[in-house]
């Protein structure tokens, strides 16, 4: 599937601050459906994890990758990328960032000549922009 990588502009990249927790790994939980003991660490193969980062008060306290992943390497995300943005879009919205009554073109105005220029956010996190 073809990619492209997004440049991230001029600036440099600002890295994330470390807090690595090394006990995660060993939490131990019961999967749905089982009374059998399961770690963090089993279930990520078992759900075949390819990759992982869990923030804790903006720092970074778990990072794992599997198989070809790797922190450099690009992954596409598919329908993870829609509970991703839209979980952003909703904690902008909520901090009053972004109003989700706005047209889309209103943030994006090249879009106001496309099929979503009457769409507002609030119809694009939803997927109800009702293009034909």
């Amino acid at each position: 599937m073809p990619t492209l990588v997004v440049a991230r502009g001029d600036s440099l990249a600002v890295p994330l601050p470390r807090a690595e927790r090394k006990d995660l790994d060993g939490i131990r939980f019961h999967p749905l459906g089982s009374t059998d003991w399961m770690t963090w660490a089993k279930s990520l193969d078992a759900n075949y994890t390819d990759g992982i980062l869990v923030l804790h008060q903006r720092r970074v306290v778990y990072e794992r990758y599997f198989g070809a992943l790797s922190a450099e390497k690009q992954h596409l995300a598919f329908s993870v990328t829609k509970s991703f943005v839209g979980t952003l879009a909703a904690a902008l919205i909520s901090e009053g960032v972004l109003d989700e009554k706005a047209t889309a073109s209103s943030y994006v105005p090249e879009l106001k000549d496309s099929g979503f220029a009457g769409a507002t956010l609030w119809h694009l996190l939803d997927m109800t922009t009702g293009m034909h």
